[in-house]
């Protein structure tokens, strides 16, 4: 169900940004044998409900800076993408569309890019950077030794992204990127 795709630190240093909707909130994945599904509730735990339909493998979501989106992997369609969806349910988009294992996105503070992680060189993970209206993807790293390639920590994203900072595991020891 979900893949662990290697070690990699990732860290989105926040810059000051105003109070938002994703503030006042908590979302959350609810993991089940057979789904996994995305909910969301008041920052106080009350008022859950689901945003994701049951049946689906839905995970790692992540707020737009603005709060406006959420955007999330799902494997509804056989291999993990990149989708966004509106806090209230509405407007399910889908980023990506690989038979590579697209996961882990976070937005640029604008919300015109995604960065994420991809098997799509070769089938070792990387950072990858999507343009929303496009939907053309770039690779912004490139392993090349190492059984896994990189991760994203799932909880270091931050609601406004101005670089990107990780460290990846090579080999033996380990670099700084």
């Amino acid at each position: 169900m979900l893949r662990f795709l290697g070690p990699l630190l990732f860290l989105a240093l926040m810059s000051s940004s105003p109070l938002c909707w994703a503030t006042d909130h908590i979302l959350f994945t609810r993991i089940a044998p057979s789904e996994a599904r995305l909910f969301i509730a008041n920052a106080d735990g009350s008022g859950e409900r689901a945003l994701t339909e049951s049946g689906r493998l839905d995970y790692n979501p992540a707020w737009s800076p603005s709060g406006d989106w959420i955007v999330f992997t799902s494997e509804r369609a056989g291999s993990a993408d990149l989708y966004r969806i509106h806090p209230d349910g509405t407007g399910l988009d889908r980023l990506t569309d690989d038979p590579a294992y697209d996961d882990q996105g976070a937005l640029s503070p604008d919300g015109k890019q995604v960065v994420f992680v991809s098997t799509r060189a070769g089938g070792r993970a990387n950072l990858w950077l999507l343009d929303v209206g496009t939907r053309k993807a770039r690779p912004l790293t490139s392993a090349t030794s190492g059984p896994h390639g990189l991760q994203m920590e799932s909880g270091s994203r931050f609601p406004r992204i101005e670089r990107v900072v990780f460290h990846a595991q090579k080999g033996a020891g380990s670099s700084c990127n």
